[in-house]
Formats: structure tokens, C-alpha cells, sequence
């Protein structure tokens, strides 16, 4: 966001501010990567799935992460479980009086799905 208030602004001072705030954010991004890779590092079933996560081909490390921090279960639950927790196999939410006259899908972990199909589309340009 803080690149986008970047590219529209003209005057000198807020370009300088505005350039200070995301490296200050940069350097956030990094210090957080750098203890979540230390946590997967110290546990030997995560990091076997960051191992594994990382050959697939169009996957990056940031994904991979992600995907490690916002689905716990993975390793745990058949592909099925996983595929229909990420929201890749959704349910339709057409049960009930409730939903009758407005049906939707349910996705149980839309940080996942985003981060997933991010990289997916960056990998395919």
C-alpha cells in the first residue's frame, strides 16, 4: 500500500517518508521470516514439509510459509481434507431455511487459498 501512496506522490518530503516507512517495513518482513524459518527449523515434521513444499515447481519460500503458518494440519489429514480445508474442493452452503433464496461457497482458510493461488498466477507469467 505504502508503494502505491509512493508512486502517486509528488512532493519531496512525503517520497522520503513514505521510502522510510517501507524500508522500515521491509526490515519487519524479514525480522518475522527469520523466526518462523527458526520455529520450522526446530520442528522436524514442519520441516519436512517446507522441504517437500519447496520443490513444487511455481511455489516460493514466502508461499510455503505461508502455507505452513496458516494450515497446521497438513501432514495430519488425507489430501481430501486438505484440498476441501483450503477451499480447492469447496462446499456449496445451500442447506437449510436459511440459505434457500442465496447460496455460497465456504472456504474454511482463505489465507492459504490467497497465498496459493498468488504465486500460482506470478509463476505462470
Amino acid at each position: 500500500m505504502e508503494k502505491q501512496h509512493l508512486e502517486a506522490t509528488i512532493n519531496k518530503e512525503s517520497v522520503r517518508s513514505i521510502t522510510r516507512m517501507i524500508k522500515q517495513f521491509e526490515k519487519e518482513i524479514e525480522r518475522i521470516e527469520v523466526k518462523i524459518k527458526a520455529y520450522i527449523e526446530a520442528d522436524d515434521n514442519l520441516k519436512k514439509s517446507m522441504e517437500q513444499l519447496i520443490q513444487v515447481q511455481g511455489i516460493g519460500e514466502v508461499t510455503v510459509l505461508t502455507i505452513l503458518t496458516h494450515l497446521p494440519e497438513l501432514g495430519k489429514l488425507s489430501n481430501k481434507e486438505i484440498v476441501a480445508l483450503v477451499g480447492l474442493a469447496p462446499y456449496c452452503k445451500d442447506s437449510g431455511k436459511k440459505n434457500r433464496t442465496k447460496s455460497g461457497i465456504w472456504r474454511a482458510n482463505a489465507n492459504s487459498l490467497n497465498a496459493l493461488y498468488g504465486d500460482l498466477k506470478c509463476s505462470s507469467l
